[in-house]
């Protein structure tokens, strides 16, 4: 019930209900629900499409007037994913960015020019796997 009255007016998964969507709520929210088998349950499955897609531009935002970071390519990516939908990315935009984010000293950075951080070159890399066009990648599962 908790996660339903989560759904924000702008269609994401807020930090609390009246909250607006953030990338990381959205991700943990469904995430639980296809866990629970209660994918189903979700007020307005459209919706959340539509607020997922339009976080898309170079790379994935996890708010609305953010920047896009490398992490957001797990958390949304793996959201439409387990909403069925990952082929609406814009794919090669998105690799491209997470691409720009790598670092010359090793890893992933939130954004391009960052410095690396373990958390951005896991999700980097996880983003990357789900694009499917690095053969030296292998799949994850994006619960």
């Amino acid at each position: 019930k908790y996660i339903q009255e989560s759904q924000a007016f702008d269609g994401g998964i807020g930090l609390r209900v009246g909250a607006e969507g953030h990338g990381g709520t959205t991700y943990c929210a469904i995430a639980s629900l296809v866990l629970m088998g209660r994918l189903k349950d979700l007020p307005d499955r459209e919706a959340l499409i539509r607020w997922c897609m339009y976080g898309q531009g170079a790379g994935f935002v996890g708010r609305p007037n953010k920047p896009p970071d490398s992490c957001y390519s797990f958390w949304i990516g793996a959201t439409m994913k387990m909403l069925g939908v990952y082929d609406l990315t814009a794919c090669q935009e998105n690799r491209k960015f997470n691409l720009s984010c790598q670092t010359t000293m090793g890893g992933f950075g939130k954004y391009p020019d960052s410095f690396p951080d373990p958390l951005h070159s896991y999700f980097g890399i996880c983003g990357l796997s789900f694009m499917g066009v690095d053969e030296c990648l292998l799949p994850v599962d994006p619960v």
